[in-house]
């Protein structure tokens, strides 16, 4: 179960903390009965978050903080129900104008952080969540946040084909959180791609460890193997892809190259068609399936297969060419993608600030 940035029944503990010893002065005309005015319509707006009315939770808390304007706290939980509500730019807002008031809220840096990775801006999360690096001892909340972030810092540099940068990035985002979502998995796809086995290996594995059934990180393991010329055991780790997500073309066609690698041409043929059933216009598993036909003494269809890859290949080239010249947009192709490929999962269960 996902647990919400504003966790009804913390404020219940708020309210009776700060109208007791450790409530913050409050100047002028806000006297103690604006103060439990305050604290009611919190209480209020906590039972509308806890029934899921998040814009009447908001719209409750923000006449609260209109009556108690120099209470700080209510701030933090303010810009915790917008950021929940999806008002990124509201949550920052009302994170900013606690930290004002008080720059040792650690709640207000949490939510300033989380409303930042949120709304986008992954580098500025990462920039005010960088105040917990290395501290063991933060809110799991924010070094959940701040492991995040940093992959997104490191998916943008890998995009661009910054490696040094996108190394950094993700060995900081396991550092700050070592069960961060797919952190091992994108460290060790970067290593691949530059052809730093071990050291990829060892990061895929970790994936694994934790998430044994994870496609991408089977996939890649197994071709780091192919292409270190360890056939056998790259055709253990594709069987295991295939046995586990049928429906995974890249897997069966990998498949398929292994077989042919270890002279097993039947079983590569069988591997490849079912990776073309999968995706159809791929020309590198038609011609595969030409060179496991001609091994089979297939003459005929080893032809077919290599025409029907010599097609889509001019396809493809057509579809580049029209990207380049501005005509049409084409899509981006092989093996090897720029980053994960998957889209980071920032809506995450993390504990309240």
């Amino acid at each position: 179960m996902r647990t919400p940035l504003y966790d009804p029944g913390m404020w219940g503990l708020l309210i009776a903390v700060c109208l007791g010893f450790g409530a913050p002065d409050l100047p002028g005309a806000q006297t103690k009965d604006a103060r439990q005015r305050a604290a009611a319509l919190a209480a209020t707006a906590d039972e509308h978050a806890a029934a899921g009315r998040l814009t009447e939770a908001v719209r409750t808390m923000e006449e609260a903080e209109r009556i108690a304007p120099a209470w700080a706290e209510l701030k933090v939980n303010l810009a915790a129900l917008r950021s929940a509500a999806g008002d990124y730019a509201g949550a920052i807002a009302a994170a900013r104008d606690a930290l004002r008031l008080d720059a040792t809220l650690e709640g207000a840096w949490v939510n300033l952080g989380l409303a930042q990775l949120k709304s986008g801006d992954a580098a500025a999360a990462a920039e005010t969540l960088g105040r917990y690096k290395g501290h063991r001892d933060a809110p799991a909340s924010a070094r959940a946040a701040l492991g995040v972030a940093l992959l997104l810092v490191g998916d943008a540099a890998d995009a661009e084909h910054d490696w040094p940068v996108a190394e950094a990035a993700y060995r900081a985002a396991l550092e700050a959180d070592p069960a961060v979502l797919r952190g091992h998995y994108s460290l060790g796809l970067l290593l691949y791609k530059q052809r730093r086995y071990d050291e990829a290996a060892a990061a895929l594995d970790r994936e694994l460890a934790a998430d044994p059934s994870y496609a991408p990180a089977l996939q890649y393991r197994a071709e780091l193997e192919l292409d270190r010329g360890n056939v056998d055991p790259a055709a253990a780790w594709l069987e295991r892809l295939t046995t586990g997500t049928p429906g995974h073309a890249e897997g069966w066609r990998a498949l398929g190259r292994a077989r042919l690698d270890q002279g097993r041409a039947p079983d590569a043929v069988k591997a490849l068609e079912r990776a073309i059933e999968l995706a159809p216009e791929d020309p590198s598993a038609h011609f595969l399936l030409g060179r496991a036909r001609s091994a089979t003494a297939d003459r005929a269809g080893a032809e077919a297969a290599f025409a029907r890859a010599a097609e889509l290949n001019q396809q493809l080239r057509d579809r580049l060419e029209q990207r380049v010249s501005g005509r049409k947009k084409g899509t981006r192709s092989g093996r090897i993608p720029a980053r994960s490929g998957e889209q980071r999962a920032i809506d995450f269960p993390v504990p309240p600030p």
